[in-house]
């Protein structure tokens, strides 16, 4: 039993082994503060500069352009022939190149499929550009004149994302609105 004179102030008595363990895990920390110390100083100070500003990142798997175009697999073409959305009156002029060049990537890809005669890629290319009116350009809920820039934030992560070749994603954005 503690005494009264060995009762730490907090009223908490420890065992020696707790105080031996709290002892070797300072001097483990210790040993390796002072280790990444010197390894520190062992580095040239661009070595340094350079791990400070490059940090190694895990690597991302972004998937292939032909994975992704395959993407509208999933949708039903019913949902693209039978359009449920609204549509835009018109193409907002900040936009009409862009959606002329959406318009020449789904017509290449019709062409290039009829000519390489392959059936499952021409109907995938038909489906993309029947249905790219919807996916682009479909009306962004909520209207009025204060919501301008919210929209034109919402057409402009659409095209970005056609472009960028991130379809599947795209396809998840519609198929979320229907």
């Amino acid at each position: 039993r503690a005494t009264l004179d060995e009762v730490p102030a907090d009223g908490v008595c420890e065992s020696s082994a707790a105080s031996e363990v709290r002892g070797l895990v300072r001097n483990t920390t210790r040993v390796r503060r002072e280790d990444a110390r010197r390894a520190a100083l062992e580095m040239s100070k661009a070595e340094r500069l350079e791990a400070r500003a490059l940090p190694k990142l895990p690597a991302i798997r972004v998937p292939a352009a032909s994975e992704q175009f395959t993407a509208i697999d999933g949708v039903d073409s019913m949902d693209i022939f039978v359009c449920k959305l609204h549509g835009i009156a018109s193409v907002p002029r900040s936009l009409v190149s862009r959606w002329a060049r959406a318009m020449a990537k789904t017509l290449r890809w019709v062409i290039d499929a009829e000519d390489a005669g392959d059936d499952d890629r021409l109907r995938r290319a038909l489906l993309w550009r029947k249905g790219l009116a919807q996916f682009l350009l479909r009306r962004v809920k909520g209207g009025g004149a204060r919501k301008r820039n919210r929209r034109h934030a919402v057409f402009h992560r659409r095209f970005l994302m056609f472009e960028n070749g991130a379809y599947a994603a795209l396809l998840a954005s519609w198929a979320s609105d229907l």
